[in-house]
């Protein structure tokens, strides 16, 4: 078991690696304003793919969740979604630079402070917590990426068109987990 552990660390630090050797589209960054604790961004296309970039980061963190939790079906589950969302991000950084539109590789603040207290718990507490985090980030991330649709870049708008029934697995799969862990407990 540590064996696979190990190999699956070592497999999702490459991932990452090979991730963060993208060079940006742009040198300038989309501002962004903080209000009341939370990230506000015009609507224009570069906020839209960032708004639903952020999800894809906050998925890829799932590489936590295989080690940390204390449950078969939530490791299983983030193995999966590391290489869901590492595919997925590499289908927004594609389109992205293909449009020149710089993409944020950070989270936003509400998902860096989620993020950052999933890391402070173990055991149950650990798995609870998590799947919550499943089931409200991937509802976001579903509502952010469907705007895409409505983008005014006919680009943007056929790439989501492409990738809705790829996006239309996730959540279903995303659902199908929370609805399970819920009915366990």
């Amino acid at each position: 078991m540590k064996v696979t552990r190990l190999g699956f660390v070592a497999l999702v630090a490459c991932m990452l690696v090979s991730l963060n050797n993208y060079v940006k589209a742009q040198d300038q960054k989309v501002p962004v304003e903080i209000t009341a604790g939370r990230d506000t961004m015009p609507i224009t296309d570069d906020s839209l793919m960032n708004d639903a970039y952020s999800y894809i980061l906050m998925g890829e963190k799932s590489a936590n969740a295989a080690l940390n939790s204390s449950t078969i079906n939530i490791s299983t589950y983030a193995r999966q979604s590391v290489t869901d969302y590492f595919l997925l991000k590499r289908e927004f950084k594609t389109l992205a630079q293909q449009r020149n539109i710089l993409l944020i590789d950070t989270l936003n603040n509400t998902l860096s402070t989620s993020y950052n207290e999933l890391t402070k718990l173990t055991g149950y507490d650990f798995d609870t917590q998590y799947v919550q985090s499943v089931g409200t980030n991937q509802t976001q991330f579903y509502t952010a990426f469907n705007k895409l649709l409505n983008s005014n870049d006919p680009e943007i708008r056929s790439w989501a068109q492409k990738m809705t029934p790829v996006i239309d697995k996730y959540n279903t799969k995303s659902k199908k987990f929370t609805s399970k862990w819920n009915k366990t407990e």
